[in-house]
């Protein structure tokens, strides 16, 4: 199956994105957790975790961009869907709940290296896990369309 150029521009701007996320997520891992002028543990899980989910959108384009897809594929797709969908849940409650805390404690917005606080940063990598669970359903639900209707399944 050939593919447009505008196709694989596409593809390939969405993998240097993914590609560019995890690096991003993986550095605030080590920074928050590795310098003591900046740790904060809820950043640097929520960086980390953000990074795990850019890993599986980076996972997902590059399955689609090799184009061998068969049909056993297509479950992970479903589960990879059910998964994002969940955490996108999760990640919208630790949002407002760090938000919250951060009001009820009257925390500066400037606030980084103290430990429990700097909420507000950490709902900042809450949204940005948020932000990929977001991706990773999305993409999951659009490969998944796709290689059903090239392999003559019914979509769900």
């Amino acid at each position: 199956m050939e593919r447009s150029a505008s196709s694989l521009s596409r593809i390939r701007l969405r993998i240097g994105y993914a590609v560019t996320g995890t690096s991003l997520g993986l550095l605030v891992l080590i920074v928050f957790l590795a310098d003591e002028k900046f740790r904060n543990y809820h950043v640097a899980c929520w960086g980390g975790f953000s990074s795990l989910f850019a890993m599986v959108c980076l996972f997902l384009h590059l399955q689609h961009n090799k184009d061998n897809s068969k049909e056993r594929y297509i479950p992970v797709l479903s589960i990879l869907l059910i998964i994002g969908l969940v955490t996108q849940m999760g990640c919208i409650v630790a949002f407002f709940t760090y938000i919250v805390m951060a009001v009820e404690q009257k925390q500066d917005l400037t606030t980084l290296n103290c430990n429990p606080c700097g909420y507000y940063l950490a709902s900042i990598w809450v949204f940005m896990s948020w932000k990929w669970s977001f991706l990773t359903f999305l993409y999951a639900r659009m490969y998944r369309n796709i290689y059903t209707v090239r392999y003559g399944e019914i979509i769900d």
